[in-house]
């Protein structure tokens, strides 16, 4: 059965909840105020970019390759330079080896299309990116997907994240079972953050050091959860909310990303002062 696609107002609604936008603000993640602004790097969530499969219907986080390509183009455009996780990582320590503007391109979730449709587009303009993946699901179709508004599709494989690694993107943890951190208790949410860096070690060879929270949901305690990814390796964490993170960051584990769907105006966000 092939599911109604959402309207417009319900797609807007829930881009509302999930990313606080209101307008041209957005709210600034928790651990920035305060903070001389050395540099500002624009950290870009993106999801599904190309058509919905066969047995799928189209939603807010389906990016048509078109759309894609232009806004690869704005960034291109904007004086803004497209860094890759190693500079992102080193930044954090040193601000000062940041561009003063600068963009980390990152996809949720594993989807076969950043590799067919994606990957085509950020060679042609020469951008490295992340990829962030629920080991549990690799190979797999988004099985966290089912019975709810977003529809089921295929998962990179092992070999096809290698491949997107050979192409410049670097593959990072989104925990095993894609869950909500806030639903589990601890020994549960250990799991989730040292299983999937392990798989990723084993692997790919890649020495996973970006953790991002799935549905945005660092937890319900604070310290629990900063304390596991510490415990486990990772150097900092991301959430699916907020602007563009000014640097240096006074909270690694709460770092803003920018929520990317077919209707944002990236030329709008690189261009806000």
């Amino acid at each position: 059965m092939i599911k109604r696609q959402k309207s417009q107002a319900e797609q807007t609604a829930r881009f509302t909840t999930v990313s606080q936008w209101s307008g041209s603000e957005v709210t600034e993640v928790r651990g920035t105020e305060g903070v001389a602004e050395k540099s500002q790097v624009a950290i870009l969530g993106y999801h599904k970019i190309g058509r919905p499969s066969a047995s799928a219907w189209d939603t807010w986080y389906y990016i048509s390759e078109e759309i894609f390509e232009r806004q690869l183009r704005c960034i291109a455009e904007s004086g803004w330079e497209v860094i890759d996780a190693a500079r992102f990582l080193q930044g954090l320590n040193d601000a000062g080896s940041l561009p003063d503007r600068s963009v980390l391109l990152t996809f949720d979730d594993g989807y076969q299309s950043i590799l067919r449709c994606a990957l085509p587009h950020l060679n042609a303009f020469g951008f490295p990116a992340v990829i962030f993946v629920p080991t549990g699901f690799v190979g797999d179709v988004s099985r966290f997907d089912e019975n709810t508004s977003e529809p089921m599709e295929p998962i990179c494989s092992w070999d096809e994240l290698r491949e997107l690694q050979r192409g410049g993107i670097s593959v990072e943890s989104h925990g095993v079972s894609h869950c909500r951190f806030s639903a589990v208790d601890r020994s549960r949410l250990v799991f989730e953050l040292e299983s999937s860096r392990r798989a990723i070690i084993k692997e790919l060879g890649a020495n996973s050091e970006i953790f991002a929270f799935p549905y945005s949901d660092p937890g319900s305690d604070y310290r629990v959860t900063t304390s596991a990814l510490v415990d486990a390796g990772y150097r900092c964490a991301f959430l699916y909310r907020g602007g563009a993170q000014s640097f240096p960051v006074s909270d690694v584990y709460r770092i803003a990303r920018i929520p990317v769907g077919r209707e944002i105006e990236l030329g709008q966000i690189l261009t806000s002062p």
